[in-house]
């Protein structure tokens, strides 16, 4: 190993293990150019492929290849700056926590007070504002949330950081709020446009083929110490026809994997398993509201109460076209009753409207009267099934008519008889 101390060259010393001086060279220097910076390079030439720098803080940069023995207590203030010319790998970090006295101790930390110190940063200029880039801070001034771990969004045209993500120290969990309410707070701002904002997207995708009951589910579970971790309840959603339509069911029972109840793609509602002991009032939708209601016939329920016309009755029950047909979706079960597109020919009133689902899929108008015109507004709005208590009142009504025409011809019976 040989040394060389040369005065001639601002105090460099020089270091080589051979006898070749441009061979295996270091050279240890105070650069009196660059602010008095104590710098150690490779290379016979003083000032060429400096490796470290250390400024009169005792702040050290340069690139670095090897590794640091010991406890780290001396390494602080590193800076690396790697400027990509060559295939570089940043670093791996490795901490040996295997002894007793550093297992309890961070392997990273960052240290800031009060103050909100960056612990990360990943951008093009090394700027927070004026660059894209990302960042992750300890929030430790903030009110409100102080103490906050989170991570910034940087668009080089904002004014200020977004923070896109916050954890809190109870666990809590923001996205687009650094003040979240539950276990995951997700917030979207902007301006009003109506009740079609999505926040969150979950997205099922097959690798073979997308067919009818494929798709994806949020799990609901729940437990104890004892029990942890049951499953007892899903909300799915699944291709339904085509590649763009879905149903969408609730399930629960037992694991939640019990089906109970479906909206089609075509809006059909499906219940199952529906308590038929519960009450003799059912659930119906009401088409002049629009809301889901159950029938009653209490008269507090009702207004506008007329008799039946003369016409109605007999009149309307001599028009209705009684058949007996299969349903499409239930083949050899024959059954039997009308068809409400001729119901509602005969009397408006007689059926329940709805919407076409097999042309529009948009709100349509509202049912107007049951004083027999046509109570549709919007030809949105279709008939979709025949009221059995409306049939069952004009049958009735019918009754009714025939007594009182067999008890006229009683007493003309009576009379011939008489005579």
């Amino acid at each position: 190993m040989r040394y060389r101390f040369d005065e001639a060259q601002v105090g460099a010393l020089w270091i080589n293990n051979s006898a070749t001086a441009s061979s295996g060279i270091t050279h240890i220097y105070n650069d009196s150019t660059d602010n008095q910076k104590l710098k150690i390079g490779r290379s016979n030439i003083l000032g060429n492929n400096v490796a470290m720098s250390i400024d009169r803080e005792g702040a050290v940069s340069g690139s670095f290849t090897g590794s640091f023995a010991g406890n780290g207590s001396l390494l602080t203030n590193v800076t690396a700056n790697i400027n990509g010319a060559s295939s570089v790998n940043i670093g791996e970090f490795y901490f040996d926590k295997s002894t007793s006295v550093l297992a309890s101790k961070p392997a990273i930390r960052v240290k800031g007070g009060n103050q909100d110190p960056v612990i990360f940063r990943a951008d093009n200029s090394g700027l927070d504002l004026g660059s894209y880039g990302f960042s992750v801070k300890y929030m430790g001034s903030r009110s409100g949330n102080d103490n906050s771990l989170s991570f910034f969004s940087d668009d080089k045209l904002a004014a200020t950081q977004i923070e896109a993500l916050t954890i809190v120290q109870d666990g809590k969990i923001g996205i687009g709020t650094h003040l979240p309410d539950e276990i995951l707070h997700i917030k979207q701002s902007e301006a009003s446009t109506g009740g079609g904002h999505s926040i969150a997207r979950i997205e099922y995708y097959a690798t073979d083929d997308f067919a009818d009951g494929d798709g994806c589910s949020i799990k609901f579970a729940g437990g104890d110490a004892a029990e942890p971790n049951n499953v007892i309840g899903r909300l799915t959603v699944s291709r339904d026809g085509a590649d763009n339509e879905g149903a969408f069911a609730f399930k629960c029972g037992t694991d939640g994997e019990e089906e109970f109840m479906r909206i089609a793609s075509d809006g059909a509602i499906y219940a199952y398993e529906l308590d038929s002991t519960a009450g003799t009032n059912y659930v119906r939708y009401h088409t002049t509201t629009g809301r889901i209601t159950y029938t009653t016939s209490k008269k507090e329920t009702k207004t506008n109460i007329k008799k039946l016309k003369k016409s109605d009755g007999i009149g309307v029950i001599n028009q209705l076209r009684p058949i007996k047909f299969e349903s499409k979706n239930e083949r050899g079960n024959i059954r039997t009753g009308f068809v409400a597109e001729e119901v509602a020919e005969v009397d408006a009133s007689l059926v329940s409207y709805g919407l076409d689902y097999k042309h529009h899929k948009t709100t349509g108008g509202i049912v107007t009267g049951s004083d027999g015109k046509k109570m549709v507004k919007s030809d949105k709005l279709v008939p979709q099934m025949w009221e059995f208590e409306a049939v069952i009142a004009h049958l009735v009504k019918a009754v009714q008519q025939h007594n009182t025409i067999i008890e006229k011809l009683k007493q003309e019976i009576e009379k011939m008889k008489k005579n």
